[in-house]
């Protein structure tokens, strides 16, 4: 599947088959995160890969989300705070989210890709979650991403791009038609799901 195809078809997945996922595939998937945009070079992830079913179901509990613990493994994203402030000499935080979240949606896309499934959770108790992976204090969990084999992947929608895109000014549209592929027909749903 390439790149374009399977970041249309990338949808939370919350359902999964009871078979386990290899580290053949946490590796390929988690090398592609590594290679995700990253603030000069502070390459801030640390990924930590939960397979056990007790821990994955405090994990669960710390996101008040019991479907987490179902799925196969559970890869926590977090930030080491000493790299970004070694590279920019600044406070961390802000680029922390931006280079976790660029390498979560990598580690999705390329899951997506290989028929896998992924759900990026960010809510969450950190203090919880740091503790049950017993990180160091510098090092700050940003996002959990259950993964594995899907029951189903669910059907993918997005508002077509004339509700989104504006030409030099905010309201103005382009000056070229937007082509009819990427303005399909799409109805808001009342209840937006805003994590999907």
């Amino acid at each position: 599947m390439e790149a374009r195809e399977a970041i249309r078809k990338r949808k939370c997945v919350k359902k999964y088959l009871n078979k386990p996922v290899s580290f053949k595939i946490l590796y390929e998937v988690l090398d592609c995160s590594r290679w995700a945009q990253t603030a000069l070079g502070a390459q801030s992830w640390e990924f930590i890969i939960v397979r056990d079913g007790p821990t994955k179901v405090k994990l669960s509990g710390a996101a008040d989300q019991s479907w987490i613990a179902d799925a196969p493994a559970v890869v926590i994203m977090a930030s080491n705070l000493e790299r970004i402030e070694f590279a920019l000499k600044r406070e961390p935080q802000e680029f922390a989210m931006m280079e976790i979240s660029a390498a979560v949606q990598n580690m999705q896309v390329a899951a997506r890709s290989m028929g896998i499934g992924t759900c990026a959770v960010f809510l969450f108790d950190r203090d919880i979650v740091k503790s049950i992976i017993k990180a160091p204090k510098k090092v700050v969990p940003l996002a959990m991403v259950p993964i594995g084999y899907p029951k189903e992947f669910p059907e993918n929608s997005r508002a077509p791009l004339s509700e989104f895109l504006h030409e030099k000014e905010f309201s103005r549209a382009p000056e070229e038609e937007i082509p009819s592929k990427y303005n399909k027909k799409w109805q808001r749903s009342s209840i937006l799901h805003i994590f999907s």
